[in-house]
């Protein structure tokens, strides 16, 4: 073991700079993607027309309940704009908010609020359950206090009704309850929290580039065979197999090590199933970049694989492309897929046998 690691340190002399690089590379290109991503998210807002009409607290507030909505960027103008800018497809939809909107919310009358929407509005049905929602806790809350009122003019106690009081009682008591919420996301995501997230997580992209760095750092199976480096193995006094071997264990506790760093940084679920899988993924991982390198004849296939095998497992692994938790084809890919089988958190088993009969043959190969 000494003696691969030492031969290894003399190679890292004049490689070391490119071997540092490629260990950073995945976190690095994860928090530039990431970020692009969360700008984007910024940038791509549902911009919605609002016309009000009404100047009254009621009025105001289904406004102020829209402008909370993270993924609308809602714009007051007037109608005529409103409906111009709708129709040049400027905005997703236009809600307007009629006259005397507050004194119709209390006497009961209904279509108080217009919608209207386009053949390319996407956000429209959603937005419209949110202004509905708004509208039916304003029409019970009036609901409430004229209640109230009556109660205490029939026992003779009008002279205690104070409306203002307890309006915003019962408003606190609805804010409690946050009975209605209208989710809007994009690949069926589930909303666990209401946090701006770009539709792939961090875990994803780092996951990916991870793969594309595990292949350029195992390149020095390859350029080990190739015909200016035989000589050197003809002399040493390790085989080039027990070297390989060697520094595949070592190579795996140092990704190992680096991917729980990644595993703290990015935020991911942190349990022992999870340290587990991380494990199997990258030992199942290495032994697929192992046995790619193996096969190379030269340096420029091995890299044209690195790149096409990556993309494969990426567009793959379900965190990019959705993929279903059920099928035959989740099954196929959570025995033999190690990205898929870490995002799904399943045991590559089928994988791992594969790689187990490789190095079993390995082992009994010739030395090189």
């Amino acid at each position: 073991m000494k003696k691969a690691i030492y031969l290894r340190i003399l190679q890292l002399k004049y490689e070391w700079k490119s071997t540092v690089l490629w260990l950073l590379f995945p976190f690095i290109a994860t928090v530039v993607i990431y970020q692009s991503l969360l700008s984007f998210v910024d940038d791509s807002k549902i911009p919605i027309g609002v016309v009000l009409e009404d100047d009254s607290s009621y009025a105001l507030e289904v406004m102020e309940r829209l402008e909370q909505v993270e993924y609308l960027d809602v714009r007051p103008m007037k109608k005529s704009e409103a409906l111009r800018l709708l129709e040049q497809h400027e905005l997703d939809s236009v809600f307007v908010i009629r006259r005397k909107y507050e004194e119709n919310i209390k006497l009961g009358r209904k279509k108080i609020v217009e919608a209207y929407a386009s053949n390319r509005s996407y956000a429209y049905e959603a937005v419209r359950e949110i202004v509905s929602s708004v509208v039916m806790e304003q029409a019970l809350r009036s609901k409430t206090v004229h209640d109230i009122e009556q109660l205490l003019q029939d026992y003779g106690s009008k002279a205690l009704f104070d409306e203002q009081a307890i309006e915003t009682k019962v408003q606190e008591r609805q804010l409690e309850a946050d009975l209605i919420q209208i989710p809007f996301s994009f690949f069926e995501m589930e909303h666990e929290s209401m946090e701006k997230q770009p539709f792939i997580s961090a875990w994803v992209i780092w996951a990916s580039f991870t793969v594309l760095s595990t292949f350029f750092l195992f390149d020095w199976l390859v350029k080990d065979r190739q015909a200016f480096a035989r000589l050197r193995w003809s002399l040493s006094i390790i085989s080039y197999k027990y070297y390989a071997l060697w520094l595949f264990a070592i190579y795996f506790v140092l990704f190992f090590v680096i991917d729980l760093l990644a595993l703290m940084l990015f935020a991911y679920e942190l349990s022992i199933w999870t340290i587990a899988m991380l494990c199997l993924f990258r030992l199942t991982l290495n032994a697929y970049v192992f046995i790619v390198a193996s096969l190379s004849k030269n340096t420029l296939t091995y890299y044209i694989l690195s790149i096409l095998f990556t993309l494969l497992f990426a567009l793959t692994s379900g965190g990019i492309v959705p993929i279903r938790d059920s099928g035959v084809v989740h099954q196929i890919l959570s025995t033999v897929h190690p990205l898929y089988a870490l995002l799904k958190l399943e045991i590559p088993i089928i994988g791992m046998l594969l790689c187990s009969i490789f190095f079993l043959l390995y082992g009994r190969l010739r030395n090189a």
